[in-house]
């Protein structure tokens, strides 16, 4: 899973174009930029931005560190003897 975000209280680059977008269209770039380091698209589940809802906690929703990507790696359980469960 890829995620974008962003910090808050920066005006929008033109009226279209907020922080929702700017989030989104960082997660979509972070996920073409996997594909192209060999991550195969099927095991990209979910790409979504959420603009500047999700703070990084601790920190002010303003700070630049909240203009960021998420990667959320989730792991299937292998059965011994190396299937998946």
């Amino acid at each position: 899973e890829v995620e974008g975000h962003t910090e808050s209280g920066k005006p929008p680059i033109r009226p279209d174009y907020g922080d929702w977008e700017i989030s989104s269209d960082r997660a979509t770039a972070s996920r073409r930029k996997l594909i192209e380091h060999g991550v195969k698209p099927g095991q990209i589940r979910k790409v979504a931005g959420f603009g500047d809802t999700i703070p990084m906690p601790q920190t002010e929703p303003e700070d630049e560190s909240n203009r960021r990507i998420s990667v959320l790696l989730k792991l299937r359980a292998v059965k011994p003897g190396g299937s998946s469960a």
